[in-house]
């Protein structure tokens, strides 16, 4: 097949590049040109695709990179929390517009569109009713409660692509995965929190939580996540799908959990300090992904996928 990747050049997307090469498609990247994007081409060897070096926020790169595919996985989208908190501005003009061109185009055109959302959408959810199967999992029908800029502007993505397919009968499936961490995430400045607390076990640096740490996420090994995106997106072109998909392994890791099992596997003696909680902190939250698994997933990584990572990491990184 001829896919195209919005952000393929980034964390999720050069992971998904590299595994969709793999099995032999043809595979085009969307992203912007930065330090990081050019160091992820080549550590994940994806000289075999087409990389077109541009921006979701200018129509007719989209128009022009979207023809001619059989499937758009977007994933292009501004990521981090404290940034979008500063400059709010940027991520509604990137993740809302942006994805509008995107989802416009693939109308158009008549292209089969994954949208790539986050869990941070839900915002956390005291509103799920406790039944016998779901006890406080959050679920694919709970409400949209985002509690940053960054989350407020990838609910407004998954509502515009959401609307498209009701409106138009577009084709869409609009995945929400869970904290997602692996090899090629930033460890700096903008970083996520698995590589940060990594980047400075390894430096011997201290190791610094926002909040008690009690906080907690449900984790995703991005080698899990790629999996389910190359499974979910064969049955989605083959047959019907529910219009939204949760990607989440049901079970929470709290922030405490990820600095002390670092610190263990990497033998480091780095202090782990508390400082002020972050603005719009969400607790905790676990997603139910029934719907994945009833279709006959399974994940095979878990949290367990952080030794993996920290090998990694020494290998490319430190």
């Amino acid at each position: 097949m001829n896919i195209l990747i919005t952000g393929g050049a980034g964390f999720q997307g050069s992971n998904l590049a590299r595994a969709l090469l793999d099995r032999g498609d043809r595979v085009t990247i969307l992203s912007t040109l930065s330090e990081q994007s050019r160091r992820n081409v080549e550590r994940f060897g994806l000289d075999d695709a087409t990389i077109v070096w541009g921006s979701i926020t200018d129509p007719d790169a989209v128009e022009k990179t979207v023809r001619d595919h059989d499937l758009v996985f977007h994933l292009a989208a501004n990521v981090h929390v404290d940034e979008s908190i500063q400059h709010p501005r940027k991520y509604y003009t990137t993740n809302v517009l942006g994805t509008y061109n995107v989802v416009e185009q693939c109308r158009r055109q008549d292209v089969p569109l994954i949208h790539v959302a986050t869990c941070e959408v839900y915002g956390g959810c005291d509103l799920c009713p406790k039944t016998a199967f779901c006890d406080h999992l959050i679920d694919e029908t709970c409400p949209l409660k985002p509690q940053s800029p960054y989350a407020a502007s990838k609910a407004a993505a998954d509502l515009l692509a959401f609307s498209h397919a009701v409106t138009y009968g577009q084709r869409v499936l609009i995945l929400r995965p869970g904290n997602i961490f692996g090899p090629g995430q930033r460890s700096g400045s903008r970083g996520a929190v698995v590589p940060i607390f990594v980047r400075a076990a390894l430096r011997g640096e201290p190791i610094t939580i926002h909040g008690d740490g009690s906080q907690a996420r449900d984790f995703v090994y991005v080698k899990d996540l790629v999996r389910a995106y190359l499974f979910l997106a064969d049955r989605f072109l083959a047959a019907d799908l529910p219009p939204i998909v949760n990607i989440g392994t049901g079970e929470d890791v709290s922030v405490q959990q990820i600095a002390d099992k670092t610190v263990e596997l990497t033998g480091s003696k780095s202090p782990i300090v508390h400082t002020d909680d972050r603005p719009g902190q969400v607790s905790t939250f676990r997603l139910d992904s029934y719907q994945l698994l009833s279709l006959g997933f399974r994940f095979e990584w878990s949290f367990r996928g952080l030794a993996d990572y920290i090998e990694w990491y020494r290998k490319h990184e430190a």
